[in-house]
């Protein structure tokens, strides 16, 4: 157990995942197994944050994978329909060429939760 005091500096309560986390499990049906499945791509733990494999990273682009996301969000949403996407972004720069690097660059990694909703 963590002192109350202690909780401000010791987890992320500003940080980009739990935001996301929290927002999708307030707006996610009640049943836990559909709370669960609304958080499992920012937990490593529930079998989300994979890393891809160096051939994926060479053939899929993620921005290809978001605008077919976003198009069937758009179709639900002319029937009437508000979804909610999370958007996780990763630089993979390091993945795809992990011997080039003299000194590890920073990265960058994001995430966020979209909603498209009827109009």
């Amino acid at each position: 157990v963590v002192p109350l005091n202690e909780v401000a500096t010791n987890y992320p309560w500003n940080g980009c995942k739990f935001v996301a986390s929290t927002v999708m499990l307030f707006i996610s049906q009640v049943d836990t197994a559909l709370k669960i499945q609304a958080v499992r791509p920012l937990s490593q733990s529930l079998g989300g944050l994979s890393i891809p494999n160096k051939n994926d990273l060479k053939i899929v682009r993620d921005p290809y994978i978001l605008s077919k996301t976003l198009s069937q969000a758009y179709e639900k949403g002319n029937e009437g329909v508000c979804t909610s996407i999370i958007v996780s972004t990763t630089d993979v720069e390091i993945m795809r060429n992990p011997g080039t690097f003299k000194s590890r660059p920073g990265t960058f990694a994001h995430c966020f939760v979209m909603l498209v909703s009827p109009t």
